[in-house]
Protein backbone atom coordinates (compact mmCIF):
# COMPACT_ATOMS: atom_id res chain seq x y z
CA UNK A 1 0.00 0.00 0.00
CA UNK A 2 1.43 3.38 -0.95
CA UNK A 3 1.59 5.73 1.94
CA UNK A 4 1.17 9.60 1.63
CA UNK A 5 4.74 11.50 1.60
CA UNK A 6 5.35 12.72 5.22
CA UNK A 7 5.06 16.57 5.99
CA UNK A 8 7.94 18.39 7.11
CA UNK A 9 8.42 19.27 11.14
CA UNK A 10 8.09 22.61 10.27
CA UNK A 11 4.27 22.28 8.39
CA UNK A 12 3.53 20.04 10.85
CA UNK A 13 3.76 22.75 13.81
CA UNK A 14 2.14 25.11 11.94
CA UNK A 15 -0.85 22.61 11.25
CA UNK A 16 -0.73 22.21 15.53
CA UNK A 17 -0.57 25.70 15.67
CA UNK A 18 -3.75 26.38 13.66
CA UNK A 19 -5.57 23.69 15.51
CA UNK A 20 -4.56 24.59 18.73
CA UNK A 21 -5.47 28.85 17.81
CA UNK A 22 -9.29 27.23 16.47
CA UNK A 23 -9.89 25.82 19.61
CA UNK A 24 -9.33 28.59 21.47
CA UNK A 25 -11.40 30.37 19.79
CA UNK A 26 -14.15 28.00 20.05
CA UNK A 27 -13.65 27.59 23.70
CA UNK A 28 -13.97 31.15 24.56
CA UNK A 29 -16.64 31.51 22.34
CA UNK A 30 -18.37 28.82 23.78
CA UNK A 31 -17.90 30.06 27.40
CA UNK A 32 -19.05 33.23 26.83
CA UNK A 33 -22.09 32.09 25.03
CA UNK A 34 -23.19 30.20 28.54
CA UNK A 35 -22.92 32.81 30.74
CA UNK A 36 -24.89 35.87 31.58
CA UNK A 37 -25.88 37.35 27.99
CA UNK A 38 -28.88 39.65 29.54
CA UNK A 39 -28.68 43.19 28.16
CA UNK A 40 -27.49 44.76 24.46
CA UNK A 41 -25.85 48.63 25.28
CA UNK A 42 -24.33 50.10 22.84
CA UNK A 43 -21.88 52.39 24.15
CA UNK A 44 -21.23 55.25 22.46
CA UNK A 45 -17.97 55.52 23.75
CA UNK A 46 -16.37 52.66 22.72
CA UNK A 47 -16.63 53.10 19.00
CA UNK A 48 -16.60 49.72 16.94
CA UNK A 49 -18.19 47.46 19.18
CA UNK A 50 -21.38 46.47 21.09
CA UNK A 51 -21.32 44.93 24.24
CA UNK A 52 -23.25 42.30 26.49
CA UNK A 53 -23.68 43.15 29.93
CA UNK A 54 -25.72 41.98 32.74
CA UNK A 55 -28.08 44.10 35.21
CA UNK A 56 -26.51 47.30 35.91
CA UNK A 57 -27.93 47.75 39.88
CA UNK A 58 -27.73 51.14 40.38
CA UNK A 59 -29.94 54.06 41.84
CA UNK A 60 -33.03 55.82 40.12
CA UNK A 61 -31.92 56.74 36.29
CA UNK A 62 -29.49 59.26 36.36
CA UNK A 63 -28.29 60.23 32.65
CA UNK A 64 -24.69 60.53 34.17
CA UNK A 65 -24.44 57.53 36.23
CA UNK A 66 -22.38 54.76 34.61
CA UNK A 67 -24.19 51.54 32.84
CA UNK A 68 -22.65 49.07 35.56
CA UNK A 69 -21.14 48.96 38.74
CA UNK A 70 -18.48 46.29 39.01
CA UNK A 71 -18.50 46.34 42.51
CA UNK A 72 -22.11 44.99 42.48
CA UNK A 73 -22.38 41.33 43.16
CA UNK A 74 -24.64 40.75 40.40
CA UNK A 75 -22.63 42.12 37.56
CA UNK A 76 -19.60 39.95 38.06
CA UNK A 77 -20.29 37.60 35.24
CA UNK A 78 -17.97 37.96 31.90
CA UNK A 79 -19.01 39.68 29.17
CA UNK A 80 -19.80 38.47 25.29
CA UNK A 81 -18.31 41.31 22.59
CA UNK A 82 -19.89 41.04 19.58
CA UNK A 83 -17.05 42.10 17.29
CA UNK A 84 -17.18 44.20 13.89
CA UNK A 85 -18.64 42.30 11.36
CA UNK A 86 -19.98 39.97 13.17
CA UNK A 87 -23.26 38.72 13.96
CA UNK A 88 -24.54 36.47 17.11
CA UNK A 89 -27.96 34.75 16.46
CA UNK A 90 -29.75 31.43 18.25
CA UNK A 91 -31.07 28.54 16.10
CA UNK A 92 -33.15 25.71 17.80
CA UNK A 93 -31.11 23.30 18.36
CA UNK A 94 -31.33 19.35 16.46
CA UNK A 95 -30.23 16.43 18.83
CA UNK A 96 -27.51 14.28 17.34
CA UNK A 97 -30.39 11.72 16.93
CA UNK A 98 -32.26 13.56 14.81
CA UNK A 99 -35.06 13.86 16.91
CA UNK A 100 -37.13 17.16 17.53
CA UNK A 101 -35.59 19.98 19.20
CA UNK A 102 -35.33 20.84 22.69
CA UNK A 103 -37.96 23.16 23.63
CA UNK A 104 -35.66 25.60 25.20
CA UNK A 105 -31.81 25.05 23.51
CA UNK A 106 -30.40 26.36 20.82
CA UNK A 107 -27.54 26.61 18.46
CA UNK A 108 -25.71 30.08 19.24
CA UNK A 109 -23.76 30.82 15.89
CA UNK A 110 -21.17 33.24 15.36
CA UNK A 111 -20.96 34.91 11.57
CA UNK A 112 -18.32 36.49 10.29
CA UNK A 113 -17.54 37.31 6.03
CA UNK A 114 -19.77 34.68 5.07
CA UNK A 115 -18.93 32.33 7.50
CA UNK A 116 -20.77 30.79 10.15
CA UNK A 117 -19.32 28.77 13.19
CA UNK A 118 -21.81 26.90 15.94
CA UNK A 119 -20.12 27.25 19.52
CA UNK A 120 -22.61 25.60 21.51
CA UNK A 121 -26.31 24.55 22.25
CA UNK A 122 -26.91 26.25 25.53
CA UNK A 123 -30.58 26.92 27.28
CA UNK A 124 -32.32 29.87 25.86
CA UNK A 125 -33.96 30.25 29.33
CA UNK A 126 -30.41 31.77 30.84
CA UNK A 127 -30.33 34.33 27.70
CA UNK A 128 -32.27 37.40 27.37
CA UNK A 129 -34.81 36.87 24.43
CA UNK A 130 -34.94 38.89 21.56
CA UNK A 131 -37.80 41.33 23.29
CA UNK A 132 -35.49 42.51 25.50
CA UNK A 133 -33.18 43.09 23.30
CA UNK A 134 -35.61 45.46 21.37
CA UNK A 135 -36.51 47.10 24.31
CA UNK A 136 -32.65 48.50 24.83
CA UNK A 137 -32.56 49.64 21.43
CA UNK A 138 -35.60 51.55 21.63
CA UNK A 139 -35.13 53.02 25.31
CA UNK A 140 -31.41 54.11 24.19
CA UNK A 141 -32.86 55.91 20.83
CA UNK A 142 -32.66 59.11 20.91
CA UNK A 143 -34.91 61.34 22.91
CA UNK A 144 -37.23 57.64 23.52
CA UNK A 145 -36.43 57.64 27.32
CA UNK A 146 -37.74 61.89 27.45
CA UNK A 147 -41.35 60.35 27.01
CA UNK A 148 -41.37 57.74 29.31
CA UNK A 149 -42.64 57.93 33.13
CA UNK A 150 -43.31 54.35 34.10
CA UNK A 151 -43.19 53.80 38.13
CA UNK A 152 -43.65 50.81 40.45
CA UNK A 153 -46.08 50.53 43.37
CA UNK A 154 -45.75 48.00 46.02
CA UNK A 155 -46.98 47.30 49.31
CA UNK A 156 -50.98 47.50 48.78
CA UNK A 157 -53.27 44.25 49.98
CA UNK A 158 -51.78 40.65 49.68
CA UNK A 159 -48.23 42.43 48.27
CA UNK A 160 -45.51 42.84 50.47
CA UNK A 161 -43.34 46.17 50.14
CA UNK A 162 -40.46 45.21 48.13
CA UNK A 163 -37.39 47.69 47.58
CA UNK A 164 -37.56 48.89 43.97
CA UNK A 165 -34.77 50.48 42.29
CA UNK A 166 -35.06 52.33 38.55
CA UNK A 167 -31.77 50.93 36.14
CA UNK A 168 -33.06 53.08 33.59
CA UNK A 169 -36.63 54.30 32.27
CA UNK A 170 -38.19 50.62 31.10
CA UNK A 171 -35.70 48.54 33.74
CA UNK A 172 -36.28 48.29 36.87
CA UNK A 173 -35.21 45.62 40.24
CA UNK A 174 -37.17 44.59 42.58
CA UNK A 175 -36.08 42.79 45.69
CA UNK A 176 -38.52 40.46 47.25
CA UNK A 177 -38.19 39.55 50.82
CA UNK A 178 -39.05 35.65 50.03
CA UNK A 179 -38.76 33.29 47.48
CA UNK A 180 -42.28 32.28 47.00
CA UNK A 181 -44.10 35.64 45.99
CA UNK A 182 -44.48 38.97 44.57
CA UNK A 183 -46.72 40.92 42.99
CA UNK A 184 -46.86 44.87 42.06
CA UNK A 185 -48.59 47.44 40.20
CA UNK A 186 -46.92 49.02 36.80
CA UNK A 187 -48.04 52.41 36.16
CA UNK A 188 -47.50 54.68 32.83
CA UNK A 189 -46.88 51.56 31.07
CA UNK A 190 -49.26 52.16 27.73
CA UNK A 191 -47.08 51.76 24.83
CA UNK A 192 -44.02 50.62 26.46
CA UNK A 193 -41.91 47.27 26.77
CA UNK A 194 -40.90 47.01 30.38
CA UNK A 195 -37.82 44.74 32.24
CA UNK A 196 -38.42 43.50 35.41
CA UNK A 197 -35.12 41.79 37.63
CA UNK A 198 -36.30 39.81 40.51
CA UNK A 199 -33.47 39.70 43.01
CA UNK A 200 -33.38 37.13 45.96
CA UNK A 201 -30.54 37.45 48.82
CA UNK A 202 -30.80 34.20 49.07
CA UNK A 203 -30.48 30.95 46.27
CA UNK A 204 -34.20 30.47 46.25
CA UNK A 205 -35.23 31.08 42.98
CA UNK A 206 -33.63 27.98 41.60
CA UNK A 207 -37.07 26.72 41.02
CA UNK A 208 -38.17 29.87 39.24
CA UNK A 209 -36.51 28.49 36.13
CA UNK A 210 -39.52 27.75 34.35
CA UNK A 211 -41.75 30.25 35.65
CA UNK A 212 -44.13 32.51 33.70
CA UNK A 213 -45.69 35.32 35.54
CA UNK A 214 -48.96 36.83 34.92
CA UNK A 215 -50.12 40.40 34.56
CA UNK A 216 -53.79 41.94 34.27
CA UNK A 217 -54.84 45.52 33.12
CA UNK A 218 -56.77 45.80 36.35
CA UNK A 219 -55.99 46.89 40.04
CA UNK A 220 -58.96 46.16 41.69
CA UNK A 221 -58.19 42.85 42.76
CA UNK A 222 -60.88 42.32 45.10
CA UNK A 223 -63.81 42.49 42.47
CA UNK A 224 -65.17 39.11 41.21
CA UNK A 225 -65.12 40.14 37.44
CA UNK A 226 -61.00 40.55 37.93
CA UNK A 227 -61.34 36.86 38.44
CA UNK A 228 -64.01 35.58 35.68
CA UNK A 229 -63.70 32.70 33.88
CA UNK A 230 -66.83 32.42 31.93
CA UNK A 231 -66.35 31.23 27.88
CA UNK A 232 -62.70 30.22 28.94
CA UNK A 233 -61.34 27.60 26.60
CA UNK A 234 -57.56 27.03 27.08
CA UNK A 235 -58.17 24.28 24.54
CA UNK A 236 -59.83 27.10 22.22
CA UNK A 237 -56.69 28.25 20.48
CA UNK A 238 -53.12 26.85 19.81
CA UNK A 239 -50.75 27.08 23.29
CA UNK A 240 -47.63 28.96 22.62
CA UNK A 241 -44.17 28.44 24.25
CA UNK A 242 -42.65 30.83 26.73
CA UNK A 243 -38.91 31.48 25.95
CA UNK A 244 -37.84 29.59 29.03
CA UNK A 245 -39.49 27.02 27.70
CA UNK A 246 -43.23 25.75 29.17
CA UNK A 247 -45.91 25.33 27.11
CA UNK A 248 -48.58 28.44 27.85
CA UNK A 249 -52.38 28.12 27.26
CA UNK A 250 -54.22 29.76 25.57
CA UNK A 251 -55.95 32.34 27.85
CA UNK A 252 -58.91 33.87 26.10
CA UNK A 253 -62.20 35.07 28.15
CA UNK A 254 -59.72 35.48 31.34
CA UNK A 255 -58.31 38.76 32.08
CA UNK A 256 -54.78 37.06 33.64
CA UNK A 257 -52.08 36.22 30.81
CA UNK A 258 -48.99 34.77 31.23
CA UNK A 259 -45.48 36.77 30.20
CA UNK A 260 -43.67 34.69 28.04
CA UNK A 261 -40.05 36.53 27.69
CA UNK A 262 -38.25 35.27 30.92
CA UNK A 263 -35.29 34.36 31.52
CA UNK A 264 -33.16 33.39 34.47
CA UNK A 265 -29.45 33.99 34.28
CA UNK A 266 -28.55 33.10 38.46
CA UNK A 267 -29.97 31.43 40.97
CA UNK A 268 -30.59 34.43 42.84
CA UNK A 269 -32.38 36.66 39.70
CA UNK A 270 -35.11 36.27 37.44
CA UNK A 271 -35.75 38.50 34.36
CA UNK A 272 -38.57 39.29 32.67
CA UNK A 273 -39.81 41.79 29.75
CA UNK A 274 -43.22 42.73 28.16
CA UNK A 275 -44.81 44.84 26.27
CA UNK A 276 -47.93 46.48 27.75
CA UNK A 277 -51.20 48.32 25.87
CA UNK A 278 -52.41 49.92 28.82
CA UNK A 279 -51.43 52.40 31.95
CA UNK A 280 -51.98 50.37 34.86
CA UNK A 281 -51.30 46.78 35.03
CA UNK A 282 -51.27 44.08 38.05
CA UNK A 283 -47.56 41.77 37.56
CA UNK A 284 -47.49 38.59 39.89
CA UNK A 285 -46.21 35.44 40.61
CA UNK A 286 -49.39 33.58 39.90
CA UNK A 287 -53.14 34.90 40.01
CA UNK A 288 -53.65 36.79 43.26
CA UNK A 289 -56.24 35.75 45.84
CA UNK A 290 -57.61 38.25 48.17
CA UNK A 291 -59.48 38.20 51.20
CA UNK A 292 -62.02 40.66 49.87
CA UNK A 293 -62.39 38.88 46.86
CA UNK A 294 -62.79 35.85 48.49
CA UNK A 295 -65.64 36.90 50.60
CA UNK A 296 -67.33 38.32 47.86
CA UNK A 297 -67.27 35.06 46.04
CA UNK A 298 -67.75 32.86 48.62
CA UNK A 299 -70.95 35.00 49.13
CA UNK A 300 -72.40 34.53 45.57
CA UNK A 301 -71.78 31.24 45.88
CA UNK A 302 -73.95 30.96 48.96
CA UNK A 303 -76.99 32.51 46.94
CA UNK A 304 -77.40 30.33 44.37
CA UNK A 305 -78.80 27.63 47.16
CA UNK A 306 -77.68 24.44 48.43
CA UNK A 307 -74.89 26.11 50.60
CA UNK A 308 -74.64 28.30 53.54
CA UNK A 309 -72.10 30.81 54.25
CA UNK A 310 -70.35 30.11 57.47
CA UNK A 311 -68.55 32.75 59.70
CA UNK A 312 -65.82 30.62 61.56
CA UNK A 313 -65.00 33.83 63.42
CA UNK A 314 -62.74 36.83 63.12
CA UNK A 315 -58.96 37.21 62.21
CA UNK A 316 -56.75 39.32 64.72
CA UNK A 317 -57.15 42.07 61.97
CA UNK A 318 -60.53 41.36 61.86
CA UNK A 319 -61.08 39.51 58.32
CA UNK A 320 -63.84 37.40 58.95
CA UNK A 321 -63.10 33.53 58.92
CA UNK A 322 -65.50 31.98 56.03
CA UNK A 323 -66.01 28.45 55.05
CA UNK A 324 -68.69 27.56 52.65
CA UNK A 325 -70.98 24.32 54.10
CA UNK A 326 -72.58 22.79 51.41
CA UNK A 327 -74.57 19.69 51.14
CA UNK A 328 -78.52 18.93 51.73
CA UNK A 329 -79.57 18.61 55.29
CA UNK A 330 -81.70 15.95 55.67
CA UNK A 331 -82.80 12.67 58.38
CA UNK A 332 -79.46 11.36 56.98
CA UNK A 333 -77.53 14.23 57.74
CA UNK A 334 -75.17 12.76 60.59
CA UNK A 335 -74.38 9.46 58.97
CA UNK A 336 -73.67 11.63 55.30
CA UNK A 337 -69.79 11.28 55.03
CA UNK A 338 -67.59 15.14 55.00
CA UNK A 339 -65.12 16.22 53.28
CA UNK A 340 -62.76 19.45 54.43
CA UNK A 341 -61.09 21.31 51.25
CA UNK A 342 -59.46 23.99 52.41
CA UNK A 343 -56.31 26.06 51.52
CA UNK A 344 -53.96 29.13 52.22
CA UNK A 345 -52.08 27.73 55.10
CA UNK A 346 -49.35 29.12 53.58
CA UNK A 347 -51.21 32.22 52.90
CA UNK A 348 -49.48 33.96 49.60
CA UNK A 349 -50.11 29.80 48.22
CA UNK A 350 -52.50 30.62 45.59
CA UNK A 351 -53.13 28.12 43.58
CA UNK A 352 -55.02 26.26 46.01
CA UNK A 353 -57.17 28.96 46.51
CA UNK A 354 -58.58 28.96 43.29
CA UNK A 355 -58.62 25.12 43.42
CA UNK A 356 -60.82 25.30 46.89
CA UNK A 357 -63.09 27.80 45.30
CA UNK A 358 -63.71 25.64 41.68
CA UNK A 359 -64.42 22.70 44.01
CA UNK A 360 -67.13 24.92 45.51
CA UNK A 361 -68.17 25.83 41.95
CA UNK A 362 -68.39 22.64 41.21
CA UNK A 363 -70.21 21.29 43.62
CA UNK A 364 -73.08 24.58 43.59
CA UNK A 365 -73.34 23.62 39.29
CA UNK A 366 -76.25 22.58 37.71
CA UNK A 367 -75.26 18.81 36.83
CA UNK A 368 -76.76 16.05 37.58
CA UNK A 369 -73.33 14.50 39.27
CA UNK A 370 -73.29 18.08 41.23
CA UNK A 371 -77.01 17.52 42.79
CA UNK A 372 -76.28 13.98 43.78
CA UNK A 373 -72.99 14.93 45.42
CA UNK A 374 -74.84 17.42 47.75
CA UNK A 375 -77.68 14.81 48.35
CA UNK A 376 -74.54 12.04 49.11
CA UNK A 377 -72.11 13.94 51.41
CA UNK A 378 -70.86 17.13 52.63
CA UNK A 379 -68.62 19.05 51.81
CA UNK A 380 -67.07 21.93 54.05
CA UNK A 381 -64.71 24.53 51.56
CA UNK A 382 -62.16 27.17 53.10
CA UNK A 383 -60.57 28.59 50.19
CA UNK A 384 -58.41 30.80 52.30
CA UNK A 385 -57.55 29.98 56.04
CA UNK A 386 -55.30 32.69 56.68
CA UNK A 387 -56.81 35.97 55.35
CA UNK A 388 -54.36 38.27 57.77
CA UNK A 389 -51.18 37.00 56.41
CA UNK A 390 -52.53 37.05 53.27
CA UNK A 391 -53.58 40.39 53.02
CA UNK A 392 -50.01 41.71 53.79
CA UNK A 393 -48.22 39.26 51.24
CA UNK A 394 -46.87 36.87 53.92
CA UNK A 395 -45.63 33.40 53.22
CA UNK A 396 -46.25 32.09 57.11
CA UNK A 397 -48.98 32.46 59.93
CA UNK A 398 -51.37 30.29 60.97
CA UNK A 399 -49.93 26.89 59.48
CA UNK A 400 -47.81 25.81 62.82
CA UNK A 401 -49.99 27.50 65.29
CA UNK A 402 -52.54 24.44 66.88
CA UNK A 403 -50.45 23.52 69.80
CA UNK A 404 -50.59 24.82 72.92
CA UNK A 405 -47.35 26.78 73.15
CA UNK A 406 -47.76 28.12 69.73
CA UNK A 407 -51.68 28.98 69.83
CA UNK A 408 -52.93 32.03 68.17
CA UNK A 409 -56.55 33.50 68.19
CA UNK A 410 -56.63 31.76 64.76
CA UNK A 411 -56.47 28.64 65.41
CA UNK A 412 -58.10 28.57 68.51
CA UNK A 413 -61.10 29.78 66.55
CA UNK A 414 -60.77 26.80 64.55
CA UNK A 415 -60.13 24.90 66.34
CA UNK A 416 -63.61 25.28 68.73
CA UNK A 417 -65.39 25.15 65.74
CA UNK A 418 -64.81 22.12 64.51
CA UNK A 419 -64.61 20.66 68.34
CA UNK A 420 -68.49 21.85 68.27
CA UNK A 421 -68.87 20.15 64.99
CA UNK A 422 -67.77 17.02 66.51
CA UNK A 423 -69.46 16.83 69.43
CA UNK A 424 -72.19 17.21 67.98
CA UNK A 425 -72.14 14.09 66.77
CA UNK A 426 -71.41 15.79 62.87
CA UNK A 427 -68.80 13.71 60.46
CA UNK A 428 -65.19 14.51 59.30
CA UNK A 429 -63.91 12.45 57.05
CA UNK A 430 -61.25 13.31 54.67
CA UNK A 431 -59.74 16.72 54.88
CA UNK A 432 -57.53 17.83 51.71
CA UNK A 433 -55.01 20.42 52.71
CA UNK A 434 -54.17 22.55 49.46
CA UNK A 435 -50.94 24.12 49.04
CA UNK A 436 -48.67 25.29 45.94
CA UNK A 437 -45.09 25.07 44.61
CA UNK A 438 -43.25 27.62 43.08
CA UNK A 439 -42.94 26.17 39.60
CA UNK A 440 -40.18 23.74 38.35
CA UNK A 441 -40.68 21.21 41.85
CA UNK A 442 -43.78 19.18 40.27
CA UNK A 443 -46.49 18.28 38.39
CA UNK A 444 -49.80 20.16 38.39
CA UNK A 445 -50.85 17.62 41.63
CA UNK A 446 -48.74 15.57 43.99
CA UNK A 447 -49.08 14.62 47.28
CA UNK A 448 -46.65 16.06 49.70
CA UNK A 449 -47.70 14.07 52.89
CA UNK A 450 -50.07 11.32 54.08
CA UNK A 451 -50.17 9.18 57.09
CA UNK A 452 -47.91 6.37 56.14
CA UNK A 453 -48.69 3.76 58.87
CA UNK A 454 -51.00 0.29 59.40
CA UNK A 455 -54.27 0.70 57.56
CA UNK A 456 -54.49 4.55 57.77
CA UNK A 457 -51.56 4.06 55.36
CA UNK A 458 -52.89 2.31 52.96
CA UNK A 459 -56.21 4.10 52.72
CA UNK A 460 -54.05 7.12 52.36
CA UNK A 461 -51.94 5.59 49.28
CA UNK A 462 -55.27 4.29 47.85
CA UNK A 463 -56.74 7.78 48.05
CA UNK A 464 -53.81 9.10 46.70
CA UNK A 465 -53.89 6.77 44.27
CA UNK A 466 -57.76 7.79 42.98
CA UNK A 467 -56.95 11.69 42.77
CA UNK A 468 -54.11 10.88 41.01
CA UNK A 469 -55.64 8.76 38.23
CA UNK A 470 -58.83 11.03 38.05
CA UNK A 471 -56.27 14.12 37.74
CA UNK A 472 -54.48 11.81 34.42
CA UNK A 473 -58.17 11.28 33.07
CA UNK A 474 -59.18 14.81 33.35
CA UNK A 475 -56.18 16.17 31.21
CA UNK A 476 -53.44 16.92 34.58
CA UNK A 477 -49.96 15.55 35.09
CA UNK A 478 -49.97 13.87 38.27
CA UNK A 479 -47.09 12.58 40.47
CA UNK A 480 -48.06 9.16 41.49
CA UNK A 481 -45.46 8.32 44.30
CA UNK A 482 -46.50 10.46 47.83
CA UNK A 483 -43.40 12.52 48.41
CA UNK A 484 -43.60 12.16 52.47
CA UNK A 485 -45.70 9.75 54.86
CA UNK A 486 -46.29 10.51 58.15
CA UNK A 487 -48.93 13.79 59.73
CA UNK A 488 -48.60 17.61 60.84
CA UNK A 489 -50.45 17.96 64.06
CA UNK A 490 -49.34 21.55 64.47
CA UNK A 491 -51.05 22.01 61.14
CA UNK A 492 -54.96 22.35 61.15
CA UNK A 493 -55.18 19.23 58.76
CA UNK A 494 -52.87 17.01 60.87
CA UNK A 495 -54.71 17.92 63.83
CA UNK A 496 -58.15 17.02 62.96
CA UNK A 497 -56.44 13.79 61.81
CA UNK A 498 -54.82 13.44 65.63
CA UNK A 499 -57.87 14.20 67.61
CA UNK A 500 -60.61 13.04 65.63
CA UNK A 501 -59.63 10.66 63.03
CA UNK A 502 -60.15 12.05 60.01
CA UNK A 503 -57.58 11.17 56.87
CA UNK A 504 -55.72 13.87 56.13
CA UNK A 505 -53.95 14.76 52.87
CA UNK A 506 -51.85 17.49 52.26
CA UNK A 507 -51.51 17.99 48.00
CA UNK A 508 -49.07 20.66 46.16
CA UNK A 509 -50.70 21.76 42.96
CA UNK A 510 -48.78 23.78 40.55
CA UNK A 511 -49.76 25.95 37.86
CA UNK A 512 -46.84 27.18 36.66
CA UNK A 513 -45.50 22.75 35.77
CA UNK A 514 -42.78 23.25 33.61
CA UNK A 515 -44.42 20.63 31.08
CA UNK A 516 -47.61 22.81 30.51
CA UNK A 517 -49.03 25.62 32.59
CA UNK A 518 -52.64 26.29 33.50
CA UNK A 519 -54.73 28.83 33.10
CA UNK A 520 -57.33 30.04 35.64
CA UNK A 521 -60.17 28.34 34.84
CA UNK A 522 -57.78 25.29 34.73
CA UNK A 523 -56.38 25.75 38.19
CA UNK A 524 -60.23 25.84 39.44
CA UNK A 525 -60.86 22.74 37.72
CA UNK A 526 -58.76 21.02 39.80
CA UNK A 527 -61.15 21.77 42.50
CA UNK A 528 -63.74 19.57 40.93
CA UNK A 529 -61.01 16.69 40.68
CA UNK A 530 -61.05 16.35 44.24
CA UNK A 531 -64.33 16.67 45.06
CA UNK A 532 -64.97 13.91 42.45
CA UNK A 533 -61.92 11.52 43.74
CA UNK A 534 -63.20 11.54 46.75
CA UNK A 535 -66.99 10.88 46.19
CA UNK A 536 -65.08 7.97 44.16
CA UNK A 537 -63.16 6.60 47.08
CA UNK A 538 -65.80 6.97 50.12
CA UNK A 539 -68.18 5.17 47.52
CA UNK A 540 -65.35 1.94 46.74
CA UNK A 541 -64.70 -0.87 49.34
CA UNK A 542 -61.40 0.96 50.11
CA UNK A 543 -63.61 3.92 51.06
CA UNK A 544 -66.31 1.93 53.63
CA UNK A 545 -62.64 1.04 55.09
CA UNK A 546 -61.26 4.40 55.44
CA UNK A 547 -64.97 5.59 57.24
CA UNK A 548 -64.76 2.75 59.31
CA UNK A 549 -61.32 3.19 60.46
CA UNK A 550 -62.76 7.24 61.52
CA UNK A 551 -65.24 5.64 63.23
CA UNK A 552 -62.76 3.80 65.40
CA UNK A 553 -60.93 6.83 65.82
CA UNK A 554 -63.69 8.65 66.71
CA UNK A 555 -64.97 5.84 69.42
CA UNK A 556 -61.74 5.73 71.22
CA UNK A 557 -61.79 9.68 71.46
CA UNK A 558 -64.81 9.64 72.97
CA UNK A 559 -63.71 7.21 75.70
CA UNK A 560 -60.46 9.40 76.28
CA UNK A 561 -62.56 12.21 76.82
CA UNK A 562 -65.55 10.65 78.64
CA UNK A 563 -62.71 9.65 81.40
CA UNK A 564 -60.53 12.57 81.24
CA UNK A 565 -61.81 15.76 79.71
CA UNK A 566 -64.33 16.40 82.30
CA UNK A 567 -62.03 17.55 84.63
CA UNK A 568 -60.14 20.28 81.64
CA UNK A 569 -61.70 23.64 80.72
CA UNK A 570 -63.19 23.35 77.24
CA UNK A 571 -63.27 26.87 76.28
CA UNK A 572 -59.96 26.50 74.74
CA UNK A 573 -60.29 22.95 72.35
CA UNK A 574 -56.85 23.03 71.25
CA UNK A 575 -56.00 22.90 75.42
CA UNK A 576 -58.47 20.94 75.91
CA UNK A 577 -57.59 18.32 73.53
CA UNK A 578 -53.85 18.01 74.48
CA UNK A 579 -54.73 17.48 78.05
CA UNK A 580 -56.66 14.48 76.89
CA UNK A 581 -54.15 12.78 75.43
CA UNK A 582 -51.53 13.80 77.52
CA UNK A 583 -53.70 12.27 80.42
CA UNK A 584 -54.42 9.05 78.42
CA UNK A 585 -50.92 8.56 77.35
CA UNK A 586 -50.26 9.01 81.58
CA UNK A 587 -52.31 6.36 82.24
CA UNK A 588 -50.90 3.80 79.88
CA UNK A 589 -52.94 4.40 76.41
CA UNK A 590 -50.36 4.13 74.08
CA UNK A 591 -49.32 7.29 71.58
CA UNK A 592 -49.63 7.32 68.05
CA UNK A 593 -46.74 6.24 65.95
CA UNK A 594 -46.93 8.21 63.15
CA UNK A 595 -43.54 10.18 61.83
CA UNK A 596 -44.00 14.03 63.02
CA UNK A 597 -43.14 15.95 59.68
CA UNK A 598 -42.69 19.76 60.05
Amino acid sequence: MNRPPSKSPRTKWLDLAAIGLLSIVIIALGYFAFRETVGLFADSDKAGHAELTPPAMIGPADPAAPRARKADAITQMPQLVVLPGMALATNPSKPRDGGAASANQSLVSISSAGQSISIASINKGIVAPPLELQRQHDENSAGASEHTNVTIETGFECSPTMSVRQISPTHFALEVPTPYWFIFRVHGAAGHTVRFDIIYAGTGLRKWATLNPVYAYVTDLDDPATFATEGANPESATSSRAWNGPPLPSTNGQKWHFIANAWQPGPNVFNFVQSFDANDVTVAMRVPYTAEFNAAALSSLAKTGGAELVKVGSSTGNWPLLMLRIGIEDARDLEKPCVLIYAGEHADETDGMFAALGAARFLLGTTDEARSLREAFTFLIVPMVDPDANAVGSHMGIIDTFLTADETPEAATYANWFGKWISSGKRLDLVFDLHSVQSAESDHVACALAEGIGERGSISERLHGEVASLASETGFRATSRIWKRGWSPDRLGGWLSRRYGAIGMAYELNSQCAQRHLGLSEIMDIGALFVRSSARFLDSSDGRTALASVNKSRAAHASAEKKYGTAIAADDVIAYEAGISKAAVADGRPASKEEWVP
